[in-house]
């Protein structure tokens, strides 16, 4: 069993990795949509793909502790400004 310090770590982990898989994934699509540069649009894409697998290897591992609100209050926080902009 995982100690406080270990899943508090998961957790920031979690958030981490899907804060970069956003942010990469945004400056992919402004990468294209503003420079019509393919090559730069597709190493942001790559580099959100792995961080996006990271999120969903931590998100599991909250998932089956029942500790995820973090998570799910960070997307749809997310998800709330998008549909704003």
């Amino acid at each position: 069993m995982l100690d406080y310090q270990s899943i508090h770590q998961h957790k920031e982990l979690l958030l981490q990795f899907s804060y970069e898989c956003l942010f990469n994934a945004e400056q992919a699509i402004k990468g294209f949509n503003e420079f019509k540069n393919l090559s730069v649009s597709l190493q942001f894409m790559n580099q959100a793909f792995q961080c996006a697998k990271l999120a969903q290897y931590f998100y599991s591992q909250n998932y089956q502790r029942g500790e995820i609100q973090e998570f799910e209050d960070f997307f749809t926080s997310s998800a709330s400004l998008t549909k704003s902009s």
